[in-house]
């Protein structure tokens, strides 16, 4: 089957249609939407609005809980420092404002601080760092996470210590101190966000909740492939990250999942960059093959789809469901699908 044929068939039908009822799931499940703080005015009075709207809409398509999602940035991936940068890095006014705004729509609230590397040379990112100083490294990222868990406290309820740090990872005692240093001022649940590809080598779950994972993992070879055939891709995803909750202890949720809107968003569904143009379509049927695959996974806490900041509609290449197949998609998961 062709790219065409299949963007054709998924445009000639509603978004949801053919897909099972959602399987029935307890109040605690997160139904979750992913907002990045990343508006690079500083002007409060925009930032509210443009937040305020997006929290709006979120709610609208059903979602239960919201993640902000704020950065502090790293300027090479050998750097030992990292800070708040204009344009980056959201005041934290705004942050607590929008955390405000969305408790006020009944959204549950999780954090997620992520670090974005500024200088990112082909195969270097936040999973390769090298800091020259790692203890100096660390002291500076201890400041990033438990200045947020501060701001988040009683408000949140649920907060990541990280996000894909795949080289830092090894430094287990440095992570279960900071863990130890967030549930000192933070009172919730915490969690870690594993990468698709390096759940396994994590050793500090133990001193977690609840089991992250960014669920980047590719559903294809090639452009179009079947629906069928990306849900069967994300089963085998689904039984290792089973196992390793089963073996923990722990329940699990995805952190991240989501798909460019582009042709090739479910071959490397990680890869925003890609230059092609915008294929609203493909995203869709890569949701429907999410949805076949996780709906029913019994011990799924929860998503959080990536992300909806962004223009959405029919000629953006990015990773927003708003207005277009995937929102459709989303309101029949979360249950306000007309």
């Amino acid at each position: 089957m062709t790219l065409a044929t299949v963007l054709a068939l998924a445009l000639a039908i509603p978004p949801a249609a053919g897909l099972p009822p959602p399987a029935p799931r307890d109040a605690s499940f997160r139904r979750g939407v992913a907002l990045g703080l990343f508006a690079h005015t500083s002007d409060a009075a925009y930032q509210a609005q443009l937040y305020g709207q997006m929290l709006k809409e979120i709610k609208d398509i059903g979602a239960t809980d919201v993640q902000l999602v704020v950065r502090w940035v790293q300027a090479t991936a050998v750097d030992d420092t990292l800070g708040p940068v204009p344009g980056v890095t959201p005041e934290d006014a705004a942050f607590t404002a929008t955390l405000a705004e969305a408790r006020r729509l009944g959204l549950r609230v999780a954090v997620l601080p992520i670090l974005h590397l500024q200088a990112r040379p082909p195969g270097v990112w936040r999973g390769t760092l090298k800091p020259r100083d790692r203890a100096r490294w660390w002291l500076a990222y201890r400041r990033f996470i438990t200045h947020y868990a501060r701001l988040s406290a009683g408000e949140a309820e649920l907060f990541a210590v990280g996000s894909e740090l795949l080289s830092m990872e090894r430094d287990v005692a440095a992570w279960r101190g900071l863990i130890q240093e967030v549930r000192a001022v933070f009172p919730g649940q915490l969690t870690y966000s594993a990468n698709w590809d390096h759940i396994e080598p994590v050793r500090f779950w133990g001193a977690l909740d609840v089991m992250g994972v960014s669920a980047y993992w590719p559903l294809a070879r090639a452009p179009g492939e079947s629906e069928a055939a990306m849900a069967a891709a994300w089963g085998r995803f689904r039984r290792g990250v089973e196992a390793l909750a089963r073996r923990q202890g722990k329940p699990y949720l995805l952190t991240e999942v989501g798909f460019p809107a582009h042709a090739f968003g479910a071959v490397r569904p990680w890869d925003h960059g890609h230059p092609g143009r915008a294929e609203p379509a493909a995203q869709g049927l890569a949701w429907r093959a999410t949805f076949r695959a996780w709906h029913d996974a019994p011990g799924l806490a929860g998503l959080y789809a990536w992300n909806w900041f962004g223009v959405g509609g029919p000629d953006d290449p990015g990773y927003s469901p708003r207005g277009r197949e995937a929102e459709g998609v989303l309101r029949w998961w979360f249950g306000a699908a007309p």
